[in-house]
């Protein structure tokens, strides 16, 4: 546990030196907006929304190795996120709910290290280790990917609410849209990598995202307006 915790207290630092610039009234409005929407009535089920043309471009352009840093940014500022409501949570089965996400995105990063570390998957512009002859996979992302900057504004706008019900609403609603999207975009991936390896992480990845979805959805329901 202390592994989860180091990583995501270096993340919160390097949020506070880089972006809290950017900041400021948006990223709050935005919370304030999806408080608003766990408020309703809600469905519980694995509908997505329509993933935009623009995103839908993006993923089909990518290549494993992309791939591979896209699901390691979800999961690295992912699991900052849930350590957050872990800490500040005052609703039980919001705080167990965030320490199973932090778990679940701690297990899917070492399974990614696990990849770029032994896999023969062969990566654009490949570099040899100078200690031998294994290839050192340098994991880039993909141009036009925002998924950092957009988990680094939810991070933030998460972190300007105080401990409360307002918290613990704005926290599983934003969850909810994370994990919507983030199903859209790993369905679609699944027809885009190449390897074995990174398809299977990917296939692997999808029934938890499922579960977390299904999840938040029913605390929301419990959590009320």
């Amino acid at each position: 546990m202390g592994s989860i915790r180091s990583l995501a207290k270096h993340l919160e630092l390097v949020t506070l030196g880089t972006v809290m610039a950017l900041l400021a009234p948006n990223a709050i409005a935005a919370a304030q907006t999806l408080t608003h929407t766990a408020g309703g009535s809600l469905e519980i089920g694995l509908s997505v929304p329509e993933l935009t043309p623009s995103n839908l471009r993006l993923l089909r352009g990518m290549n494993d190795r992309s791939i591979l840093q896209h699901m390691r940014v979800i999961d690295s500022l992912g699991s900052a996120i849930a350590q957050l409501a872990e800490s500040r949570a005052q609703n039980a089965g919001v705080r167990r709910y965030a320490g199973q996400l932090v778990a679940d995105h701690l297990r899917s990063l070492m399974v990614g290290d696990s990849i770029v570390r032994t896999s023969n998957v062969v990566f654009d512009q490949p570099r040899r280790d100078s200690a031998g002859p294994l290839v050192r996979i340098d994991i880039d992302q993909a141009t036009g990917d925002t998924i950092s900057m957009s988990l680094f504004h939810t991070l933030d706008s998460l972190r300007a609410i105080p401990a409360g019900r307002r918290f613990d609403r704005t926290f599983v609603a934003t969850e909810i849209q994370m994990h919507q999207h983030a199903l859209a975009e790993f369905r679609e991936l699944q027809h885009v990598a190449r390897k074995g390896p990174v398809l299977a992480h990917l296939s692997a990845e999808i029934p938890v995202i499922q579960q977390h979805l299904i999840a938040a959805q029913e605390l929301a329901s419990t959590l009320g307006p």
